[in-house]
């Protein structure tokens, strides 16, 4: 998957509401966190309102 042109929680909404739900298969576990982590950092979890970090972890 690119995911690269995900920039903001906004494009994240319209993705999650587009699309049907994804699964990682094949992917191994440590792919998987690191994935999440890169997803963390570029949205700024820590740095989010409630409500927005909710959209990152959906």
């Amino acid at each position: 998957m690119n995911d690269g042109r995900l920039q903001t929680v906004e494009q994240v909404k319209q993705f999650l509401a587009g699309s049907e739900a994804l699964d990682f298969r094949g992917v191994s576990v440590g792919e998987r966190y690191q994935w999440i982590q890169t997803m963390l950092a570029r949205f700024k979890y820590f740095q989010l309102k409630r409500a927005e970090k909710g959209v990152i972890w959906r």
